[in-house]
């Protein structure tokens, strides 16, 4: 970190980028990123290859927020937030891209550390944690506006400080930016009760489609592309749906199944037991977290389900 502090110290332009469809803690973490760095007279312009989610265009400055296939510009550095690795981000940029150095800032078990400096820590709660120490060891002042994106980006990946990521640290650093007269109320609103009415009634033919295992270990969801043009909604409208497999009692590992392309399917996954789901999906070329992780797979949507479901092994309890 150090290292890279001191490359972002005596560099002027800067390119952020995340992963596709991104989250409350990737675009928490570029903008609270880039308010840093404008606060520090540079140059900082995000691009990604997606739109901002509705339920987080409340943010600060979310306005700023380019979408793009294919970045044109040369910056001095280029910044990787939340994400593993170039692909994850659609390949919008290379090397070509920037002058002096890429940085990568990570909370991922399954990160590859490829950059010129590698900011990857999978215990942090989120990459919002570590973009709050960046900006402190920039020496720069939180302001309300940094502390709101922060705060979201924490907020998001805790699950609102439900999951096992919720750490002491999490908490900490939560309260330390609640100093700065933020709205944890408004922030969960836009996170968790915003949904369109169209996202509803998606919902309702998702969990019409809702499935468990014999065992009752297992619980999954299906969304096909018919589903999406039923209810004139797109995959954003689907964030956290994997949450009602999860909620079953019984269930230790949940799954969600995207049609996303002829013969091709997103898998994500969620477990809330010691299943470590990143290794699951590491096997099908993804990863992630323990708890929370995602592949990319092709074939049909049968095919892959057989063999996602049929790889999951949960180990019989004693009790």
């Amino acid at each position: 970190m150090k290292k890279a502090v001191e490359a972002i110290r005596i560099s002027k332009s800067f390119l952020l980028t995340t992963h596709r469809n991104p989250d409350g803690d990737a675009i928490g973490s570029e903008l609270a990123l880039a308010m840093a760095l404008w606060k520090m007279g540079k140059t900082a312009t995000i691009k990604n290859l997606h739109a901002v989610p509705g339920n987080l265009m409340f943010l600060p400055y979310v306005n700023k927020i380019h979408q793009t296939c294919k970045v044109g510009e040369c910056y001095d550095i280029a910044v990787l937030i939340d994400c593993e690795n170039l692909e994850r981000c659609g390949n919008i940029f290379s090397s070509e891209n920037y002058k002096t150095a890429l940085i990568n800032i990570d909370h991922h078990i399954s990160n590859q550390n490829g950059s010129d400096y590698d900011i990857v820590n999978s215990c942090s709660s989120s990459t919002a944690e570590m973009v709050y120490r960046i900006i402190k060891e920039l020496d720069v002042e939180i302001d309300k506006e940094i502390s709101t994106c922060l705060f979201t980006g924490i907020f998001a990946d805790t699950g609102g400080f439900r999951y096992s990521n919720s750490t002491p640290a999490a908490f900490e650093i939560a309260s330390e930016l609640m100093n700065y007269n933020i709205d944890p109320l408004e922030i969960s609103l836009n996170l968790y009760e915003s949904k369109s009415f169209q996202s509803q009634k998606l919902l309702g033919l998702v969990l019409n489609n809702l499935e468990i295992s014999n065992d009752n270990k297992i619980s999954w969801l299906t969304l096909t592309k018919d589903f999406f043009k039923k209810t004139g909604t797109s995959p954003s409208d689907a964030e956290g749906f994997i949450n009602f497999a999860r909620e079953i009692k019984s269930v230790e590992v949940a799954l969600m199944f995207r049609e996303i392309g002829e013969s091709k399917v997103k898998v994500s996954f969620r477990s809330k037991g010691s299943i470590n789901v990143a290794e699951i999906a590491k096997n099908f070329g993804g990863g992630g977290h323990k708890n929370a992780a995602g592949c990319v797979m092709d074939g049909s949507m049968k095919e892959v389900q057989d063999m996602v479901i049929g790889s999951i092994k949960i180990p019989v309890s004693e009790n």
